[in-house]
């Protein structure tokens, strides 16, 4: 719902381990668009990022020589004339260089006034990546608000419902194990309440 709201960067958060990732392919699948996933890297500089978008929407090659918020406005206006429509999803969105941060945030507020977005942006990393782009809405891109969503370890009480979820969509057709208080608590003991960790405790025994 964080895509549809005008005005909006969101911003999902969370220790390693919480699901970011499996998050974002999921929103990926879901999206009636095309889809971009970026693995980011301090080594992503906004023009090699705005290529990779131009090359997953076919549009012409951007003029490498022009600065980079000009290219992107270009791709911007490209994708208009052609009524296409990008979700764009940085995963490790906190090891972006700054310049290439400030380039996703200069895009959506050249969109700030229109209807429908033809760009949606989703960034995933670590809490420290709010407060970079809260810097930069604060500057020449006024109007985009920042919208952290904290993503939160299970809870004991959640474990065994999400263990049987997941052996469900991995095509368990049995009844729901039973999950004593005692296994319930061991295993919060393990995986600190981590996706990723309960998900190797489910393959182990399940």
């Amino acid at each position: 719902a964080a895509f549809e709201v005008p005005n909006r960067l969101p911003i999902v958060v969370g220790a390693p381990g919480l699901g970011k990732t499996t998050l974002m392919r999921q929103l990926s699948m879901a999206r009636h668009r095309r889809s971009v996933m970026v693995q980011a890297s301090a080594g992503l500089n906004a023009s090699n990022l705005l290529k990779r978008l131009a090359l997953a929407a076919e549009l012409p090659l951007l003029n490498r020589l022009d600065p980079p918020m000009a290219q992107a406005e270009t791709m911007l206006g490209q994708l208009q004339d052609r009524e296409i429509k990008l979700t764009v999803m940085v995963d490790d969105a906190d090891r972006l260089p700054l310049q290439t941060l400030a380039v996703l945030v200069h895009c959506l507020a050249k969109q700030a006034d229109a209807p429908v977005r033809t760009v949606e942006i989703l960034m995933l990393g670590q809490a420290t990546l709010v407060e970079r782009a809260q810097s930069l809405t604060l500057g020449g891109d006024q109007g985009i608000h920042v919208e952290p969503i904290v993503l939160q370890p299970f809870q004991q009480d959640d474990i065994a419902h999400y263990c049987f979820s997941r052996m469900r969509s991995a095509g368990w057709r049995g009844m729901m194990p039973a999950i004593s208080k005692h296994d319930s608590a061991a295993i919060m003991e393990r995986t600190a309440g981590l996706p990723s960790a309960l998900n190797t405790v489910i393959a182990e025994h399940y």
